[in-house]
């Protein structure tokens, strides 16, 4: 048996005391380092998720707004053809007009359903930012489970990271598309005869001794002016 000094016993026994003591605290920066950066990477992968969520067009409006309005749309939509479909199954035996009408009821009762239980949570934070002045109004619709929103940047963002929100976009103007202009061709009478009249033939009619004498042309068209020059006399109602 090796017999190991006393001094150098001491030595050995202090030095490995020193390692462990900087071992630790290192073992347990690690872990912290992880685990901040862990957080950091899913804050980051929220923010871009939010950011996804939002319009780059509403993004500038709020540039020279402190408030704007924005739409804001829910994940969970109703599936109208489904709901009809599942009816239809259920009310075989009714007519089609009935049938017709149950669908139509119960598609509207799914579509209030799903934004009344949808939409709570964000009406209850919405009602609370208006008492403080963050939210101008607000809108809610259910025929595309959605809201319509005045308010904030800050209110906006707080929307968007909400889990049931699916995007928000600006409460855009959509105009309709100008028609193309055309150029008006003027058709010359021939022979005192309409050009609408000369290409259905009538001219070929009239000369085969058939110009309408003793027709009578019956209308029930509101929009008949009967005392038009050129049906006044002609018109069984009328009395000199």
């Amino acid at each position: 048996m090796v017999k190991i000094p006393k001094k150098l016993l001491t030595l050995s026994t202090a030095l490995l005391l020193t390692i462990s003591s900087f071992a630790a605290p290192a073992g347990n920066y690690v872990k912290a380092y992880a685990k901040d950066n862990i957080e950091s990477s899913n804050n980051q992968e929220a923010k871009e998720v939010i950011a996804n969520k939002i319009s780059p067009e509403l993004k500038k409006e709020f540039a020279n707004k402190s408030q704007a309005t924005f739409l804001v749309k829910f994940k969970d939509q109703v599936d109208t053809v489904k709901v009809a479909n599942d009816v239809k199954a259920k009310n075989k035996q009714l007519s089609n007009v009935k049938k017709e009408l149950v669908v139509r009821s119960s598609i509207v009762s799914e579509l209030r359903i799903k934004s009344d239980s949808s939409q709570t949570n964000l009406k209850n934070y919405i009602k609370k930012e208006k008492l403080k002045g963050n939210v101008k109004d607000y809108e809610s619709f259910y025929i595309v489970n959605g809201m319509a929103v005045t308010g904030t940047e800050e209110v906006m963002k707080n929307i968007a990271a909400m889990p049931e929100v699916e995007s928000i976009s600006p409460n855009g103007i959509t105009k309709l598309i100008e028609p193309a202009k055309t150029t008006e061709v003027q058709v010359q009478a021939t022979n005192n005869v309409e050009w609408g009249v000369e290409k259905i033939g009538a001219p070929d009619v009239w000369s085969l001794g058939i110009d309408g004498t003793g027709i009578v042309v019956g209308s029930i068209d509101t929009g008949v002016q009967w005392d038009h020059p050129a049906l006044k006399t002609k018109y069984r109602g009328y009395d000199p």
